[in-house]
């Protein structure tokens, strides 16, 4: 009897996550497009597929990951390694991504990139522009996660590896956002072996966490709770830390402790799957690109490909954050969005392994 029980109460639970996951995958919601008169597609050129993930410079230049090989998507780049491109979408004329040249490290011909970061200082009056890289080595068919960080040298378009950064704690390394010349938060969006991730995302386990990359080269947990902790960026003051969690479709806000800690102030809960964050420097606005119907990412049917959305978070770290939509589309013109950036006038909307969309944002808000 007692076994009876117990196998009609194992499968109302499993019922309820299978509901609860087909619900955050989209599967139930009612989509309505938006206008995207004032968008187009990127000329990629030498790009290829993908934009993973795309910061700006104060100048207006973007850089852009591409080519991202990651368990369980599609491979368009058909094994070919991934770079470091940048568009000025500041200059006339159509813009177009050129790529950047990496010097002195050794992975650059197997460049795997996922989620980037900017950082910029000063040294002895001249500024210096330093690339954060998640690189995720493939060779073997395992899976591991690094931290690349390289200097900008504008003149020469380059990047000038410094180091590579490796920990245990950065296991299944998202995103980063750089907060020194060699110090970093960092996402992890899986904390079990390849093999188990879709019993992970199925059991709702809150296991994923975000670590702190000091100075001094140590690493610790500074927060825990997250279904699969993605994009990561902090406000323009550095007071305010925001992580999105992709399977919970939450948008969580810290506080930064005067250690390397982070506070929770609150979560902020969205209607789609929030992948990479963006800030707005001018606004401190929080931009996420979604997944609408992330189902139709993991089906890979091309008769039926994913959708792109965008959001945009206002006081995101206040009682009131507002939270609204912007782009909606599900006629394949952009697939799988992963990243919103603004700059001005300018939104890029990037992609985990399409193209990227190119949109006048003073029209659009």
């Amino acid at each position: 009897m007692w076994g009876s029980v117990a196998f009609v109460v194992a499968l109302a639970v499993v019922a309820a996550r299978i509901h609860d996951l087909s619900s955050k995958l989209g599967v139930f919601r009612e989509l309505r497009e938006t206008d995207l008169s004032a968008c187009s597609l990127l000329d990629h050129g030498p790009m290829g597929f993908g934009s993973e993930d795309i910061e700006f410079l104060p100048d207006g230049m973007a850089f852009i990951s591409s080519g991202l090989r990651y368990p369980g998507m599609p491979d368009l780049n058909e094994g070919r390694p991934g770079g470091i491109f940048t568009v000025d979408v500041t200059a006339a004329g159509t813009p177009r991504p050129s790529p950047l040249v990496v010097v002195g490290d050794p992975d650059a011909s197997a460049l795997n990139p996922h989620g980037i970061s900017l950082h910029v200082s000063h040294a002895d009056g001249d500024e210096v522009v330093r690339l954060f890289v998640v690189h995720h080595p493939m060779e073997g068919g395992a899976f591991e996660s690094r931290v690349k960080i390289y200097r900008y040298e504008p003149e020469s378009r380059s990047l000038v590896h410094e180091q590579t950064v490796m920990d245990p704690l950065l296991s299944s390394v998202n995103d980063v956002w750089a907060v020194g010349p060699d110090s970093f938060y960092a996402t992890n969006d899986h904390a079990v072996p390849v093999a188990l991730w879709p019993l992970e995302v199925l059991l709702g386990l809150r296991w994923t966490n975000v670590v702190f990359r000091a100075p001094n080269g140590t690493v610790t947990v500074v927060a825990t709770g997250f279904r699969s902790a993605n994009g990561i960026a902090g406000s323009p003051d550095g007071r305010h830390v925001y992580v999105a969690d992709v399977s919970a479709a939450e948008l969580h806000v810290f506080g930064r402790s005067p250690g390397p800690g982070l506070v929770p102030l609150q979560v902020v809960a969205l209607p789609s799957l929030p992948d990479n964050v963006a800030v707005d420097s001018a606004t401190g606005d929080v931009w996420l690109a979604c997944h609408p119907n992330a189902w139709r990412i993991i089906r890979s049917d091309p008769s039926s490909p994913p959708g792109m959305e965008v959001l945009r978070v206002e006081n995101a770290a206040s009682p009131q954050p507002r939270v609204s939509q912007v782009l909606l589309s599900m006629d394949g013109t952009l697939q799988g969005s992963s990243v919103a950036a603004r700059h001005g006038a300018h939104l890029l909307v990037g992609s985990v392994y399409h193209r990227t969309l190119h949109c006048r944002a003073d029209l659009l808000v």
